[in-house]
């Protein structure tokens, strides 16, 4: 949950446009911790997120760089129920990383024309790690399985009274979800040596 306070007098002009602004900005704001609770969530007043130690994702790969073999048996280490419908997930680092390796005969890894590696879907996600030690920069497989439970949506609650004295209008907002990793083996991650 998180409350946002606001001085009244934006109110009086335009409420319904300022209050749409309002709800836009914390549904957005909700959406990045979402998703970074689904990447990077402990299991603990939050999602068990793919890449947690328990619960999260099976290691795949254990590297100290990024290579195209390592991607290619990073692809290979998930069953082939788990790679059919399987996609990439890294960041923006990672990608441009994996967009320059080649193989022997010069041929790219990352299929530019329509943004695939080994014909699999790439996405881009700024809260999966860089590819540091220790880290697990790179996740493939099937996020299907991958579970999210919304218990109560998004809500919110405009707080007339609460601040009034101040000359405020107070924004309660919250949700209640969980999401976890059903099968483990499904989405495969790179690990990176410490």
């Amino acid at each position: 949950a998180v409350i946002m306070q606001l001085d009244a007098s934006f109110l009086h002009d335009n409420p319904y446009i300022f209050e749409s602004y309002v709800t836009d900005r914390l549904v957005k704001d909700f959406s990045h911790a979402e998703e970074r609770g689904f990447i990077n969530g402990s299991g603990v007043n939050m999602p068990t997120g793919i890449l947690a130690e328990a619960g999260g994702a099976e290691v795949g790969v254990t590297t100290d760089a990024i290579t195209y073999e390592n991607v290619v048996k990073l692809f290979f280490s998930a069953k082939p129920e788990y790679r059919k419908d399987g996609v990439w997930m890294m960041n923006s680092k990672t990608a441009l990383v994996i967009r320059s390796l080649t193989d022997s005969a010069g041929q790219p890894l990352w299929n530019h024309t329509n943004d695939t590696i080994l014909g699999k879907k790439v996405y881009i996600s700024e809260y999966m790690p860089d590819a540091i030690p220790g880290s697990k920069p790179l996740a493939f497989g099937d996020f299907s399985f991958y579970w999210i439970v919304e218990r109560a949506s998004m809500t919110v609650r405009t707080l007339h009274e609460r601040f009034f004295e101040t000359g405020q209008v107070g924004y309660l907002a919250f949700e209640l979800l969980d999401g976890k990793l059903i099968r483990p083996e499904a989405v495969k991650v790179m690990q990176m040596t410490a």
